[in-house]
């Protein structure tokens, strides 16, 4: 593709969609601009903390994003690309966030109400590994927070009129995109991608299942971390949760949106496959509690089956 589009000569890319839109045309971008492969450009994960990112600085096209979904990725300046062996390799440009974003809800009315509320989860867990992320600051807090307020509030039940979900949704979606640019995701996303990419199943359908789960991981040691975010959605919530993890999975029951892996046709005997990769994953650099094995992978993996 990246050929024939350098013959059209554009000026720049438009991505109308979701988050693997987006980073399709971030993709095309950087190999407008780099040339060679994609697996050039790859970011590399030296475990137990070190994240090798190839530096890339030729002028690239300017993106204009319309995102029609909760991915926040039109903001981002990572993608992630699904190679031929299953794996999700990840990649990082600061020239390839979007240069110009227009969020309209009327954009995404062709996209199911459903798919919406499954990619809010994945907003949401932008919001909440950004808060205890080893990368976070006192402004991507603040995003986060005001993006939980947004997300709580497009999914409580009862639910407000559907155009007001889809407004909250892609109102909450895009500070979260923001949030994830300034801290990082952590140990829930590094699941995720490699739970999507092996399986290939939908990002934010494995995010709405995983994410109570690795949240719980990570509660104990991200408390204080995560207080301002729960006391957000309990000065929102008609009754109060004692976590976050429990607000998010009384919300998926309250949505009927899938809980468990096999929901997905996840098989079970896949799980220890899974756990070792989560191991290469970038991810685990910046969670805030150490992941000592696989082991401690494959029993969130086991509690979300």
């Amino acid at each position: 593709m990246a050929p024939d589009v350098a013959a059209f000569g554009p000026d720049c890319l438009i991505a109308v969609g979701g988050g693997s839109v987006a980073d399709s045309a971030k993709a095309l971008a950087l190999l407008l601009a780099e040339g060679g492969r994609l697996a050039d450009h790859v970011t590399v994960f030296r475990p137990p903390a070190t994240i090798e990112i190839p530096r890339r600085t030729a002028p690239k096209l300017p993106i204009i994003a319309v995102p029609t979904t909760a991915s926040g990725a039109e903001t981002t300046s990572s993608f992630g690309v699904r190679d031929g062996d299953g794996d999700k390799l990840m990649f990082w440009n600061r020239q390839v966030s979007a240069a110009a974003i227009l969020v309209d809800p009327l954009m995404s009315e062709d996209v199911p109400l459903a798919t919406m509320r499954y990619t809010a989860m994945n907003g949401i867990a932008h919001c909440l590994e950004g808060l205890y992320s080893k990368g976070r600051s006192i402004v991507s807090d603040g995003l986060a927070v005001q993006a939980v307020g947004l997300f709580h509030q497009a999914l409580a039940h009862p639910l407000p009129a559907e155009a007001a979900q889809r407004r909250l949704i892609l109102a909450a979606a895009h500070l979260s995109g923001m949030v994830l640019a300034m801290a990082r995701s952590c140990l829930h996303h590094a699941i995720c991608h490699v739970v999507g990419a092996r399986l290939d199943l939908p990002h934010g359908l494995v995010n709405t299942v995983i994410l109570p789960h690795a949240l719980r991981f990570n509660e104990d040691a991200a408390a204080p971390m995560l207080a301002p975010a729960l006391d957000r959605v309990n000065s929102l919530a008609a009754r109060r949760h004692g976590s976050l993890s429990d607000w998010l999975a009384q919300t998926g029951v309250e949505l009927g949106l899938p809980r468990r892996l096999r929901d997905l046709g996840v098989a079970e005997t896949a799980l220890p496959d899974i756990a070792a990769h989560v191991m290469t994953e970038r991810g685990l650099a910046l969670n805030p509690r150490p992941v000592a094995d696989a082991g401690e992978v494959l029993a969130i993996l086991r509690q979300a089956f």
